[in-house]
């Protein structure tokens, strides 16, 4: 979950938007044959035989460090509590 929220803060899109879009692209896998969707890779995962995400090489978050990365993913998680509350920046 965390991924997917660094992803859509990082793309500028809404939660769902992202998790839909996967959930669609996991779906469309036919057997173990995976399918590309806008750079989204998935595979069927081998010890759950579910749909996965597989990381592209060319990930925006592939050039960032631990720190940027949890600084994004802080920074999305407090941008979704202040619109829980009602409140925006």
């Amino acid at each position: 979950m965390r991924a997917v929220k660094i992803r859509a803060a990082m793309e500028g899109r809404k939660l769902k938007e992202v998790v839909a879009e996967a959930l669609k692209a996991g779906l469309l896998i036919t057997g173990s044959a995976a399918r590309s969707s806008k750079g989204i890779r998935t595979e069927k995962d081998p010890a759950t035989g579910l749909p996965a995400v597989v990381a592209v090489a060319q990930a925006p978050g592939s050039a960032m460090t631990a720190e940027e990365l949890k600084r994004l993913e802080q920074d999305a998680l407090n941008q979704e509590d202040l619109l829980r509350a009602g409140l925006s920046l």
